[in-house]
């Protein structure tokens, strides 16, 4: 399976594609989609905790697919009524 993807990733580099690296990184609307916000510790609003599937762009920065990532929130919730 590793070997696949290494080749999948060999060919879209040859047409310009790249990966994003989105590690320690603030959420931006522009490249990545939100598709959970969580309450976690250590992080500061708005920083992207954890990808859920790798965003790419092309080598003139525009981009390809959307990294799905779940955002850090410092708001807590009250749910009691």
């Amino acid at each position: 399976m590793l070997a696949i993807q290494q080749q999948l990733l060999t060919a879209l580099r040859k047409f310009g594609a790249e990966p994003m690296n989105v590690s320690n990184t603030k959420f931006d609307p522009n490249y990545h989609e939100a598709v959970a916000v969580k309450e976690e510790p250590g992080y500061s609003e708005g920083d992207i905790v954890s990808v859920m599937q790798t965003g790419y762009t092309m080598n003139n920065g525009s981009l390809l697919r959307a990294a799905k990532v779940i955002v850090a929130s410092n708001q807590t919730t009250d749910n009691t009524e």
